[in-house]
């Protein structure tokens, strides 16, 4: 039934919510260092080797 595939979709919203947010504050850090090794002043842009 449909009800019960958004029981069971609601049900894992919240786990879901959880991992999105640990992954977002990881991301948050990682993006921290990157800022430190890469610094860029406005205007500027990175142009990576191909």
């Amino acid at each position: 039934m449909i009800i019960d595939s958004w029981s069971t979709a609601n049900y894992q919203l919240p786990t879901i919510n959880s991992q999105l947010s640990t992954l977002n504050s990881q991301l948050s850090t990682l993006n921290s260092q990157l800022s430190t090794i890469y610094p860029t002043s406005p205007g500027s842009t990175i142009r990576w080797n191909k």
